[in-house]
């Protein structure tokens, strides 16, 4: 006897959307057992006698008894076909269109009632896939090539190619007191470049700064080279200090063996300044050097080869009280101070005591005033003047004229002369000091002169 599947066996295919291959086999068993009755025959069937065969219509489904079983609940044949045919899955075209498929793949719906099977295709490079159908297994991607290299990077810094599929961190530098950099590897910040506060370009052959034809220089410290004004040297350095100026150039080949006594000097003939004598057909003063004293043992002034040197010094006063104030020369950078290298006189005087003559033919040093004073108004001020210093058999003399008060806080006037009696040699400096302590303060201001 034909037995119908078990109920929790669905009558159609989900997937398929046909009968299931065990419900058609019992169907099949149950048509089969029918036609056997029918062969065989039976004695009496329908009002039938004899020899009773199996006829059209001797059974309809509704007479075949069905044992209900699973999810089926009909008792018969026709019920069990009715029941089934209200549960399937009805047709449809995309599942005709699924069960169409013949190849392996990612499934994916083209169009209405289409499908194709896909797969993942990965870039040329960056990318790998593995089971790109998913055929077998889940698709994996994996980073690859200048990808990979990038994700293989463990330190921190500024990503930098190095070759193909090669990467490394790199930082910005500086260099001390060249240039500083802040935040060089990127990780904090914007890598960022400034100048340092000091800057030493010590180790640098040449450094080019501004230059172009008539530059503006308008705020304070800013410099620059202008190339329109012709020669001096090519051009001419302007500078800001409040107002434009220019700085006086002059060729590299006046300052290989200067002259002693030589000035800056406009040549027109070459459209240039130059070192040169101060000599022509006028008398030519030139400064030379001025500044202030504080707590100095001398001063100390550079002489030439002018015809004179004129030195003003003002408001002299000693650190000691009660001091002679004196000079002496030198030759070959070295002052001499021999027991009778000079001689020397001056007069002095005063609203008290007269006039007070005092001289020496022989001594160490000139004396150009005695008993300078340090009290409050007590200073000293001269002019002394040095001839031909660097002329050789010309006397060495200075004259000098001066004043101020003394350390009895007298007034007085001097004017003495002295001159180096060792030699007539060239003299190449002149030293001031006093016989006792430091000067403590004063200015002092050099002149020289030229005459035909």
């Amino acid at each position: 006897m034909a037995q119908i599947p078990n109920a929790d066996l669905p009558v159609v295919n989900p997937a398929t959307g046909r009968i299931s291959l065990e419900w058609y086999a019992a169907l099949r068993r149950i048509v089969d057992e029918i036609a056997a009755v029918s062969s065989t025959g039976v004695s009496s069937f329908e009002g039938r006698t004899g020899v009773v065969v199996s006829a059209s219509g001797d059974y309809t489904a509704s007479e075949i008894v069905n044992s209900p079983a699973g999810g089926i609940a009909a008792t018969t044949v026709q019920a069990a076909l009715n029941e089934l045919d209200s549960e399937k899955q009805a047709a449809d075209a995309d599942l005709t269109a699924l069960a169409a498929l013949a190849g392996t793949g990612i499934i994916v719906r083209t169009g209405a009632a289409t499908y194709a099977e896909r797969s993942l295709a990965a870039p040329a490079a960056g990318l790998t896939i593995t089971n790109a159908d998913g055929v077998a297994g889940n698709p994996a991607f994996a980073l690859a090539n200048d990808l990979a290299a990038l994700e293989g990077l463990a330190a921190t810094g500024i990503a930098v190619r190095t070759g193909a599929d090669s990467w490394l961190q790199r930082s910005v530098a500086g260099t001390a007191n060249e240039i500083a950099v802040a935040n060089g590897d990127g990780v904090s910040g914007n890598p960022t470049i400034s100048l340092p506060a000091t800057i030493d370009l010590g180790g640098k052959t040449s450094l080019e700064i501004p230059n172009s034809a008539t530059p503006t220089v308008d705020a304070d410290g800013e410099i620059a080279v202008d190339t329109s004004v012709t020669d001096f040297s090519h051009g001419i350095l302007k500078v800001y200090a409040g107002e434009e100026l220019g700085v006086v150039s002059m060729p590299i080949a006046q300052f290989t063996a200067p002259t002693n006594g030589h000035v800056v000097m406009y040549d027109s003939s070459t459209d240039e300044f130059k070192l040169a004598s101060p000599g022509g057909s006028t008398s030519i003063v030139a400064a030379v050097a001025q500044g202030s004293i504080s707590s100095a043992a001398t001063l100390d002034i550079a002489l030439g080869g002018a015809d004179m040197y004129e030195i003003d010094l003002i408001a002299i006063v000693p650190a000691t009280d009660n001091q002679e104030f004196r000079a002496r020369f030198s030759q070959s950078s070295s002052y001499l101070s021999g027991a009778s290298d000079y001689q020397w006189s001056y007069h002095r005087t005063n609203n008290s005591t007269g006039t007070t003559e005092l001289a020496d033919d022989a001594d160490n040093e000139m004396a150009l005033v005695d008993a300078a004073g340090n009290a409050t108004n007590e200073r000293l001020n001269f002019t002394v003047r040095v001839f031909r210093p660097s002329a050789a058999a010309f006397p060495k003399q200075i004259w000098w004229i001066g004043g101020g008060r003394l350390q009895n806080a007298l007034m007085y006037t001097v004017q003495g002369q002295g001159e180096l009696i060792l030699n007539s040699n060239a003299i190449d400096g002149i030293r001031f000091l006093f016989a006792s302590g430091n000067i403590a303060s004063g200015y002092y201001a050099v002149r020289s002169y030229s005459f035909t």
